[in-house]
């Protein structure tokens, strides 16, 4: 479960789906598969469209969006989830959490 603003998205397997923070409407046209246009289509084609993700979390701020992570992969979007803010990538990346390398 991942909260933002306007509610909580959900995970299972590749579908997904938001509800508003009471959790008695659907949003963003109710459950529908990660790759969907009103999800992440950002992760067509990509390993993560398979989702069973391990966590995902939101950030506010400047560069708001949601940090995705499957395995030693990371990787963020907007709040739209169309576009990379932070392409996929090893946990350990530079860009990513490089400390973790020798944790």
């Amino acid at each position: 479960m991942v909260g933002d603003p306007e509610g909580y998205w959900f995970f299972k397997g590749n579908r997904c789906i938001k509800t508003d923070r009471a959790g008695t409407k659907t949003l963003a046209g109710g459950e529908s598969k990660i790759t969907a246009p009103e999800a992440w289509p950002i992760f067509q084609g990509t390993d993560l469209a398979e989702g069973n993700f391990d966590a995902v979390t939101w950030c506010a701020g400047s560069d708001a969006g949601y940090w995705f992570f499957k395995g030693d992969m990371c990787a963020k979007t907007n709040e739209e989830g169309d576009e990379w803010l932070e392409e996929p990538c090893n946990l350990t990346d530079s860009q990513s959490w490089p400390l973790l390398k020798d944790h």
